[in-house]
C-alpha cells in the first residue's frame, strides 16, 4: 500500500510524537502477538523548546537508548493533510503531479513546506488516491532540533495518520470486506478521524477538539466534537456520494468512551464500538496507566501503528541543513572508507613487494653462501684445467715458447725491432711489443705472420705512438690456429 519502502527495523526501536505541548517515546520491540512496549515516556511541556530537549536527554541516557533507530511522527493538526485523486497509475507521472498540486493545496510557497505522500488506493480504474502531507519548514525544524540536541538521530519522520492507518490495516481492518468504516481517534488536543474502505482511505479530516476539551466541558464538548464528526461525514458522502460508513470504530484516550452517546444521537443508525488501542500493544511498562491522569487524555495508536509496520511508512521529513548534514557525513564516510580501502592495497602492495625482496634476498644468500662453499672446489678444477692446458701445449711442440718465438723471428721485417715478448698459454696466444721505422711498417708485419701456419686472426693492440726517436711502438697479438677463444 506505501509508495516507498519503509525502515526495516527487527529489534527494538523508539517511536516518537513531539507534539505541541506533549512529548512522547516508547521503547517498542517487534512481537508475535503486537508490539511490546518495554519504556514509556510522556511528558507535558508549556512549549517543545530547549527544556524539553534537556529533559528527554536525560531520560535517553538514563535508559541507554541513544544507540536505537527513531520513528517519529508529526501530530496531524500541525500538518496539511489532503487527499488527492489523481489520473495517472504511473510512478513517475504521480511525483510530477504531486509537486505541481503542492502549490496548489497550501498558502505557503513551495520554498516555505516540505510535501511528501502516500498511496492509499484507488477508487476508479487508472486513478491512483493520494494522502499528501505538507510541512511548514520552520515547525519541521523545531521538532527536529528537539530531538536532534537530545541526542537522537531521527531516521525517519512522518504524519501521525500514517501510524493511524497502519493501526487499523494490523488492528480493525481483518474482516471488514468492503464495508465502509469511520475510525475516530481522540487525543490530548485534536481528533484524527479517517473514513476506510478495506484498505484504501477515502476521508481524512482533523478536528480541533480532544480529550482536554472533554475534560473542561463534558458533555457540551461530546455534542460540539460529535456534530464536528456528522458535519464531516456529510462532506465525505459529498465528495464520494454513496459513501455512507456503517460503524465507527472509536479509539485513542480513554475519555474518548464519553464521546458514545453523544455520537449515537447525532449519527443516527450508525454503530459506535470502542477499540482499546494501547491494548494491542502485548506488553505496557509498569507505572505507566493510560486509564488514570495525566496520560488517561493521551492517545497512543499512531505510536503503535507506526511500530507495527515501519515498513509501510512512506513519508519522509527531513529539514534541509540535517538532509545536507547527512549527504556529508555520508560522503565523508564513503571517503573515509575509500582512503582506508587505497590505504590497505598501499600496505598490502608494500607488504607483497617487501615479502618478494625478502624471498629473491635470502635465495641470493643461500646462493652467495653455496659459491662460498665451493670456492675452494672451483680453484682446485681451476688449478687442474690450467695444469692439463699446459700438458696438453707441452704435447703439441709447435706451440712451445721456444718454437713460437722462433716462428716469430723468421717472419719479422728489417724495418721491425722486438722490445718483448708476451706468452699466454691460458688464451694460446702471444703478444709482441717493439717498433719500427714507419706506421705502415706495422701492417706490413702483421700479414707477414698472417702467413704463418702457426698464427691466425693476428691484430694490433692499442694504437701506436711514435717515440722520442721518431720511431713507431706497436702492440701485436698473434692468437694461435686452432685455440681462437
Amino acid at each position: 500500500m506505501a509508495n516507498k519502502d519503509g525502515m526495516k527495523i527487527k529489534g527494538p526501536c523508539l517511536v516518537v510524537e513531539p507534539g505541541e505541548h506533549w512529548l512522547k517515546v516508547l521503547r517498542v520491540e517487534p512481537g508475535r502477538r503486537g508490539p511490546a512496549v518495554t519504556w514509556a515516556w510522556l511528558e507535558q511541556f508549556e512549549l517543545m523548546d530547549a527544556s524539553a530537549s534537556r529533559a528527554l536527554a536525560d531520560m535517553i541516557k538514563q535508559q541507554k537508548a541513544a544507540a536505537l533507530p527513531v520513528l517519529a511522527c508529526l501530530p496531524r493538526q500541525a500538518v496539511t493533510v489532503r487527499l488527492l485523486e489523481l489520473p495517472s497509475t504511473d510512478p513517475a507521472e504521480i511525483d510530477d503531479m504531486i509537486e505541481l498540486q503542492a502549490g496548489k493545496q497550501t498558502p505557503y510557497s513551495l520554498d516555505q513546506v516540505l510535501y511528501d505522500y502516500r498511496i492509499v488506493g484507488g477508487t476508479r480504474a487508472g486513478y491512483t488516491r493520494i494522502l499528501l502531507a505538507i510541512v511548514p519548514r520552520d515547525i519541521l525544524r523545531l521538532r527536529f532540533s528537539v530531538l536532534e540536541e537530545a541526542g537522537l538521530a531521527v531516521e525517519q519522520m512522518t504524519v501521525s495518520s500514517e501510524g493511524l492507518l497502519n493501526w487499523y490495516l494490523e488492528s480493525v481492518a481483518s474482516g471488514s470486506g468492503e464495508s465502509v468504516t469511520a475510525l475516530l481517534d481522540v487525543d490530548s488536543e485534536a481528533t484524527d478521524l479517517c473514513v476506510m474502505r478495506a484498505d484504501s482511505l477515502l476521508f481524512n479530516r482533523s478536528i480541533k477538539s480532544g480529550s482536554e476539551a472533554l475534560a473542561e466541558s463534558g458533555d457540551e464538548a461530546a455534542e460540539r466534537l460529535a456534530r464536528d464528526v456528522a458535519q464531516s461525514l456529510e462532506a465525505c458522502r459529498n465528495e464520494l456520494p454513496g459513501t455512507v460508513p456503517e460503524r465507527i470504530v472509536l479509539t485513542g484516550a480513554a475519555a474518548g468512551a464519553s464521546l458514545v452517546p453523544a455520537l449515537e444521537a447525532a449519527l443516527e443508525g450508525i454503530a459506535v464500538e470502542t477499540v482499546d488501542s494501547a491494548a494491542t500493544a502485548s506488553r505496557w511498562p509498569a507505572g505507566t496507566d493510560l486509564q488514570t491522569a495525566p496520560y488517561d487524555g493521551l492517545s497512543m495508536t499512531s505510536l503503535l501503528g507506526m511500530a507495527m509496520g515501519p515498513e509501510k511508512v512512506a513519508m519522509r521529513f527531513v529539514p534541509e541543513p540535517v538532509r545536507l548534514r547527512r549527504e556529508l557525513l555520508t560522503r565523508a564516510r564513503v571517503l573515509s572508507s575509500l582512503a582506508a580501502l587505497v590505504m590497505i592495497l598501499l600496505v598490502s602492495a608494500s607488504l607483497a613487494g617487501n615479502l618478494r625482496l625478502w624471498r629473491l634476498k635470502a635465495r641470493f644468500d643461500t646462493l652467495d653462501a653455496q659459491i662460498k662453499n665451493n670456492a675452494p672446489a672451483v680453484a682446485a678444477v681451476e688449478q687442474q684445467r690450467e695444469i692439463v692446458m699446459l700438458v696438453n701445449q707441452r704435447r703439441d711442440p709447435a706451440k712451445a715458447a721456444f718454437n713460437v718465438i722462433a716462428e716469430v723471428y723468421r717472419h719479422l721485417l728489417p724495418a721491425v725491432y722486438v722490445e718483448s715478448f708476451a706468452f699466454d698459454a691460458n688464451r694460446a696466444e702471444i703478444t709482441i711489443e717493439g717498433v719500427v721505422e714507419q706506421r705502415a711498417n706495422i701492417r706490413e708485419l702483421i700479414t707477414s705472420l698472417e702467413s704463418s701456419e702457426l698464427f691466425s686472426g693476428v691484430y694490433e693492440s692499442g694504437t701506436s705512438a711514435m717515440d722520442s726517436n721518431r720511431r713507431f711502438t706497436f702492440r701485436v697479438v698473434c692468437p694461435f690456429k686452432g685455440d681462437e677463444q
